[in-house]
């Protein structure tokens, strides 16, 4: 007859160790995901921020008389914005 301890030690001791490691590996799974939207969301406020700043500009300059080359136009680098 087995005594209490490698019974314990046997049967019961690599489930819970198993348990043990899947429970870290959800944490850490939460952990990266939260982190990874937290990451996402203050990308998508700057991209935004940064968007809308660029739209004041390019009104600005609409309505000064400005005209800027369109984004994907020429390999000319020496392109500049005229009146």
């Amino acid at each position: 007859m087995k005594t209490l301890y490698e019974e314990i030690r046997t049967y019961y001791l690599p489930w819970i160790v198993a348990a043990a490691a899947v429970a870290v590996i959800l944490w850490q799974q939460h952990t990266a995901m939260s982190l990874i939207e937290r990451i996402n969301t203050s990308y998508l406020e700057r991209l935004t921020s940064v968007s809308e700043a660029l739209e004041q500009v390019n009104t600005t300059l609409r309505t000064e008389g400005y005209t800027l080359p369109p984004l994907g136009g020429g390999g000319d680098s020496n392109v500049r914005a005229s009146r």
